[in-house]
Order: structure tokens, then sequence, then C-alpha cells
């Protein structure tokens, strides 16, 4: 009974990250100079998924997430949120087991979501679009605050929801 419970939360917390991806994207970009830089509050779903369930649950939850956005955007957006995703989820990881408390939640998502776009940005010029690498350095300075604005999210959401909602 317990992995039903656990797999029906992961679900659910799934479910909510596709829906705050999908009205994340109904609004304009945040910079018109960076059009590919968007909040990321679906990924801060994911964010809480690793803290409280782990890696492989975080990264489950990631996939799930790219394969279903993928029907919305197309396949091709595919390469870019995965390869971003999986780049993030792996630094967010790492810092979190390694780091935190010392670096809070705030910071980790800070670091995760410029990789995040860094990442993305480099997949696209290996697919032929090299003149977008100059926006590796705007990319970074932009995610770092509004990656952690998501991880400020991500803990108080930590802090407010009780633990038995976990367990």
């Amino acid at each position: 009974m317990k992995l039903a419970k656990k797999i029906a939360r992961l679900g659910l917390l799934l479910a909510l990250s596709l829906i705050l991806f999908l009205v994340e994207n109904l609004f304009p970009p945040l910079f018109p100079f960076a059009p590919f830089i968007r909040l990321g509050l679906g990924n801060a779903i994911i964010t809480l998924v690793l803290v409280k369930y782990g890696f492989r649950e975080g990264g489950l939850v990631l996939l799930a997430k790219c394969l279903v956005s993928a029907l919305f955007q197309g396949v091709f957006s595919l390469c870019f949120s995965l390869t971003g995703g999986i780049a993030s989820l792996a630094v967010s990881a790492l810092l979190f087991h390694s780091l935190y408390p010392r670096l809070s939640l705030t910071g980790i998502c800070g670091v995760a979501a410029a990789v995040h776009n860094a990442v993305q940005l480099v997949v696209y010029a290996l697919l032929g679009g090299s003149a977008v690498l100059w926006y590796i350095p705007v990319s970074v300075c932009i995610s770092l605050p509004v990656g952690a604005l998501c991880g400020l999210c991500v803990a108080l959401l930590l802090r407010a929801l009780p633990d038995r909602l976990w367990q």
C-alpha cells in the first residue's frame, strides 16, 4: 500500500508540475531580449520531489514531465527540455547532498536554473545555431535570481506543508 501512495503522490506532483508549466507558457516572456528564460515553476516541483523523495523519483517525474510537455511543444523541444532538465537535476542533487543547508534551496535552485539554460543553449549551438552562444552569459546572469525565486517558493512550500503529506 505504501508504494501505491507514493506513486499517487508523485503522479499528483507531476500533474502540478505540468499545470504550472502550461500556465507559465500562456504568459509572454519575462525578458523580451531573452525569450527562452521563464520562471520555471514546473521545475520547482521537481526540486520539491528531489528533496522529499530523492534523485530517482525526481528523475522519473522530470522524464514524464518532459515527455508530456513535448506533446504540447513538439518533439523537437524534447531534446532541449530533457538535456537541460537532467543537467539541472544532477547539479541540484549534487549541491543538495553535499552543501545543504550551508547552501540554501534558494542558492541551489539559482545555480540549477543557470545550468539548465546554459545547457539548452549549448544543445541549440550543437544543432547548428552557434550564434546563440553569446546568450550564455546573459542567460546565467538572469537565471541565477530567477531560479533563486523558484528556490524560495520551494523553501516556503516545504515549511508550510506538513511532514505527514510526504510519508
